[in-house]
């Protein structure tokens, strides 16, 4: 879609800070206000919608995807998708072992049982509490991959999904960051 606006701004809204394009409330795909908690979140997306060059790519607006996914589906829909949370919790890939090989097994205690032993809903929420940061989420995500590519070694598509894994956990990360920031 071609960028046809000038300049992204922040505004404070009642409690809120939306995202202006030339003066005008900037608008989820779902036709609401983008607007977010804290004034940091609304600074970086403003950035992201400043950053666009000739068309807007949201692809490359990770925190814009996050805001908006947030107000279109999660805000009208909360209860199935605590649902679908709780659903997912029982399925977690932590709480799933691999008994062989050994190495294995030893890198999934070492790296995993910690993450469990907190008591959250495993790698989410110990990235939300601030336990581990992007990086580590992502590691151990990506634990039996990075134990096979070990092995093996990584086909060119396997590395690209990987890197996206990567950038997507970093996005939600720093999402999360910025609606502390206030």
């Amino acid at each position: 879609m071609k960028r046809l606006y000038k300049q992204a701004e922040l505004v404070p809204r009642e409690g809120t800070y939306g995202i202006a394009l030339d003066g005008r409330p900037a608008k989820t795909p779902g036709k609401r206000d983008l607007t977010v908690p804290t004034g940091a979140l609304a600074a970086a997306i403003a950035e992201e919608w400043n950053a666009q060059e000739g068309e807007v790519r949201p692809a490359t607006m990770p925190l814009t995807r996050l805001a908006t996914t947030t107000l279109d589906r999660v805000a009208t829909q909360r209860k199935t998708v605590v649902q679908q949370t709780a659903n997912y919790a029982g399925t977690d890939l932590l709480c799933y072992r691999a008994g062989h090989p050994p190495a294995l097994a030893a890198r999934q205690q070492s790296m995993w049982q910690p993450l469990i032993d907190c008591g959250s809903l495993v790698l989410g929420l110990a990235l939300l509490e601030g336990r581990i940061d992007a990086a580590e989420a992502f590691a151990a995500s990506q634990l039996d991959e990075s134990f096979q590519i070990e092995a093996w070694g990584e086909d060119p598509e396997q590395l690209e999904r990987r890197r996206a894994l990567a950038a997507d956990i970093q996005a939600a990360a720093r999402f999360v960051s910025l609606l502390r920031e206030g």
